[in-house]
């Protein structure tokens, strides 16, 4: 059984679609300039998991919209690439790392929509010792709303300043269920929170149990065990000090908080 919200499926088009158009309008509109969101998944080298579905909810407009499948994050996220593409080669496989040549980013399904959502939540499976199911679910803050809204600049590698904003959902995954919150975008990585899991199912997105993940030889499980066995390294118990370090290409993007943005008031 899915836990999916029982609220109906809308496409979007161009212009300002909603369901309760005679009670909210437009005036929650995204700006025109505005990309549509999406949702990263960013996980340690040795505690890969696999995402089963992702989705986001607009609870006042009475949608729900699915993002495409995570594919490839177990060939993404190898040690030796993360440590390429990070510049790093401390990178040690505990830490989380952030890069789009790493992490892996899933856009909406269909044409898509710049109109936030109030809640996204993403169904994986941890493998650390036994695999376990988890779902994660992000609120998203009004505070948090008008941040995303805001447009902001960078400066390319060429020198030219560039308008932007920070429309990616980016989640970390951790081996305990809990997943860090950051905002991505303008070459920056703001992070907004850390979650515990809203639910332990028994079941995955799509109705699976336990064993069906269970096999050692099979997928993402073969894959945690392999780099840990390759590497010399015990995952379990879980060396937080080590999982809890963020990893970032400090030549190209920069990482901060939420907190230095936002008014006193509103922290």
């Amino acid at each position: 059984m899915k836990f999916l919200p029982a609220i109906k499926m809308i496409k979007f088009g161009l212009g300002c679609i909603f369901t309760l158009v005679s009670v909210f309008g437009c005036a929650s509109s995204p700006p025109k300039d505005m990309p549509a969101w999406k949702i990263t998944i960013a996980t340690p080298s040795f505690y890969n998991v696999r995402v089963t579905g992702a989705y986001g909810v607009n609870e006042a407009e009475d949608w729900t919209v699915l993002v495409h499948n995570f594919t490839q994050l177990s060939w993404r996220n190898g040690i030796e690439k993360t440590k390429k593409w990070l510049s790093n080669n401390s990178y040690d496989g505990f830490g989380i790392p952030l890069n789009p040549l790493v992490n892996i980013t899933s856009r909406q399904i269909g044409s898509g929509t710049k109109v936030l959502p109030s809640s996204i939540y993403v169904y994986w499976v941890s493998y650390v010792n036994q695999p376990k199911f988890y779902v994660t679910r992000y609120d998203v803050p009004e505070k948090v709303r008008k941040y995303i809204q805001t447009k902001d600049f960078y400066t390319s590698r060429d020198g030219k300043k560039q308008s932007c904003y920070k429309t990616d959902f980016v989640f970390g995954l951790l081996p305990n269920g809990h997943a860090k919150v950051w905002l991505a975008g303008c070459m920056t990585y703001t992070y907004v929170t850390e979650l515990p899991p809203a639910l332990e199912p028994e079941r995955d997105y799509n109705g699976f149990t336990l064993d069906h993940y269970r096999n050692p030889k099979s997928g993402t499980k073969r894959t945690v065990i392999d780099r840990a066995k390759k590497a010399g390294v015990t995952i379990d118990p879980i060396p937080w000090d080590k999982v809890n370090q963020i990893y970032w290409n400090n030549k190209t993007d920069k990482v901060d908080s939420i907190e230095d943005y936002l008014p006193k008031a509103e922290q």
